[in-house]
């Protein structure tokens, strides 16, 4: 039994990559270099474990650390996703994790912080990468986090933001170096306009930090 489809991941159709999924074997072929020959990339098959799910494990597979690139106005980024399958009648159901993005330290008001800097990816997105951030203690920065509702600890990325009595203005940047995207970020004072702090250097990109967030991507098999 083979399901085929396409993941979306802007509204601009520039970052879509098809793919054949068997059922029967738990195999699935990604057309990772987008030239519509899913038959010519060899690190484009992955394997999931057979498992029962739903009655039926043909209907449900899952997919681990699967490297992807994604457009950037500087460049190709690179990025890692967990992605899973679910077939229901004719129609191909996915959820993509994404456990990759920016992650670096900065300083504010004498103390350090974690900060990242996350790609928000999805055909609801329109023709931007939006982004998310990251902003937590230090001491916290081995823990994993979630994205989206409900988490503390991340925010759609703003313009402005408050840390104890100070408020900054931040300003984000990426920059294609020796073939990977790096970004850096500064925080200004709102009051005088003076750096209060920001990365201590270009943050590259982080893979596998186990934060999770997922965004459905569905299209009729």
């Amino acid at each position: 039994m083979v399901s085929r489809g396409t993941l979306k991941f802007l509204e601009s159709g520039k970052d879509e990559i098809r793919f054949i999924w068997d059922r029967n074997e738990g195999k699935l072929w990604l057309d990772l270099n987008r030239n519509g020959d899913l038959s010519d990339d060899p690190s484009g098959m992955f394997a999931s474990p057979l498992t029962r799910r739903s009655g039926d494990s043909r209907n449900h597979a899952e997919f681990k650390a699967i490297p992807v690139t994604y457009n950037l106005p500087e460049g190709r980024a690179k990025g890692l996703m967990d992605l899973t399958l679910m077939a229901y009648g004719e129609q191909i159901n996915t959820t993509v994790n994404w456990r990759s993005c920016w992650l670096g330290k900065a300083r504010f008001q004498g103390r350090d912080w974690q900060v990242g800097i996350l790609p928000r990816l999805g055909p609801n997105q329109g023709s931007r990468v939006m982004q998310d951030l990251l902003l937590r203690p230090w001491e916290r920065q081995a823990e994993p986090f979630l994205v989206g509702e409900g988490s503390a600890e991340t925010m759609v990325f703003p313009e402005n933001v408050f840390l104890g009595q100070e408020g900054y203005r931040l300003t984000r940047k990426f920059e294609s170096q020796d073939g990977a995207i790096q970004a850096s970020l500064v925080a200004r004072s709102f009051f005088d306009g003076t750096c209060g702090g920001g990365l201590d250097r270009p943050a590259h990109p982080a893979f596998d930090h186990r934060a999770a967030r997922s965004g459905a991507h569905r299209r009729a098999g």
